[in-house]
């Protein structure tokens, strides 16, 4: 049995707004979180993504499930849903009640 390439099996990553990165050198950084989303559309497996770019399986899903994480669990499931099966809606940042410092941020991070 042939396996299917990648570019008929998922969707290429799109433009996401990437999790903001902590103070570790070791962590998710941006660019860590942009080869994962290619790593996974190339292999079609977490935890393969995950260790080809030096990080766990755990730790991609709690990037995920981080408050800051939506944008990057949107590039996400946008990989992993097959081409073809309908349009995924991005998730809308809520611009009520935000904080001066979080307005700067969103102004000054743009899409990766």
């Amino acid at each position: 049995m042939s396996k299917r390439p990648a570019h008929k099996a998922r969707r290429r990553p799109p433009f996401f707004h990437p999790a903001m990165p902590r103070t570790r050198t070791d962590g998710w950084s941006v660019s860590r979180q942009c080869e994962f989303l290619v790593q996974l559309y190339v292999a079609g497996s977490v935890g393969i993504a995950a260790q080809r770019v030096g990080m766990t399986r755990v730790s991609a899903y709690r990037l995920r499930d981080r408050a800051d994480g939506a944008g990057f669990a949107f590039a996400w499931d946008h990989v992993l849903t097959p081409p073809g099966t309908g349009h995924m809606a991005r998730p809308k940042p809520d611009w009520r009640k935000v904080t001066n410092e979080e307005l700067i941020r969103r102004a000054e991070e743009g899409l990766v």
